[in-house]
């Protein structure tokens, strides 16, 4: 699962996949709405996962430089 941060509000789940998608097959994808900015991609395959978070970290998406990680799973709240 890859967390994407820093998004533009005009960023859609089509523009995502769009993207996203080049690297590998995807299971999910996930937009914020409220509050917007952030996304959740989920891939069949770590190892694109991977990929993708390498290639797009620090990359624009709809015009805005976003921040791809590999999400944890958990919350960010430590523990």
């Amino acid at each position: 699962k890859v967390y994407v941060g820093d998004l533009g509000s005009s960023a859609s789940k089509q523009d995502l996949e769009e993207v996203f998608s080049q690297y590998g097959r995807l299971s999910s994808v996930w937009v914020a709405r409220n509050p917007p900015g952030f996304a959740f991609v989920e891939f069949d395959d770590s190892r694109d996962a991977e990929d993708a978070v390498r290639a797009l970290d620090g990359r624009s998406i709809c015009g805005r430089r976003v921040r791809v990680e590999l999400s944890t799973g958990r919350s960010r709240g430590g523990g």
